[in-house]
């Protein structure tokens, strides 16, 4: 399995054509057939052009969460955290050409929480992956979700978005709480977990980035 620190801008494309073809053709990833072989080329079209990834109206983006459905899957700390939710429909976003920000909220105890978000006809949408329900996120008041791994009463103190129509993201994991989250491709190695701290990281080939 190779390294996904090393993969170049281009040869992360190259993987998503791929994915975008086995979509398409309903064959396994990587598929060389004439068939998947043509989509490829297909996609490839003017190499020069970035993938194309495209807004949802809000009724699209809840339609994707519907058929997705992140939820099924149960909060195992470690192991299963938020992070992870967030992280699957994320790839299936990419997947299906759909703009998706993966979310990284800092609380004020310096607690963390991942969801996802959409810009969409009634404007940026935010849905938590543990319910699939929209929720308003605001600096300076709690998170409306009663969850698993998410502070009570504890006030917003930041939030970043990462969209994966930026083909320079990679994702990185904590060895320690298991912490999920994107980076620039061209971050240094001076990087922390932002749920503990801790600097012991590893990079991650789960999913697609």
């Amino acid at each position: 399995m190779s390294d996904p620190n090393s993969l170049s801008a281009q040869e992360r494309q190259a993987r998503l054509r791929s994915l975008f073809a086995a979509a398409n053709t309903g064959h396994h990833i990587g598929c060389t057939c004439p068939e998947c072989a043509k989509e490829v080329k297909r996609q490839e079209g003017d190499t020069r052009k970035p993938m194309q990834f495209r807004d949802p109206l809000l009724l699209t983006a809840k339609l994707f969460l519907s058929e997705i459905r992140s939820w099924r899957e149960n909060y195992q700390y470690p192991h299963y955290v938020c992070t992870h939710f967030a992280k699957v429909l994320f790839d299936a976003a990419t997947v299906r050409r759909i703009r998706c920000g993966y979310v990284t909220i800092q609380f004020e105890n310096k607690e963390a929480h991942a969801i996802v978000a959409f810009e969409t006809d009634y404007g940026l949408a935010y849905f938590e992956p543990q319910t699939g329900n929209q929720e308003h996120v605001q600096k300076g008041k709690p998170y409306g979700g009663t969850l698993d791994g998410v502070p009570l009463n504890c006030p917003v103190e930041n939030i970043d978005i990462d969209w994966n129509d930026r083909m320079n993201l990679r994702f990185v994991s904590c060895k320690r709480d298991g912490y999920l989250w994107p980076i620039d491709y061209d971050d240094s190695y001076s990087i922390s977990c932002p749920l503990c701290g801790s600097k012991e990281i590893i990079f991650t080939e789960q999913g697609v980035l």
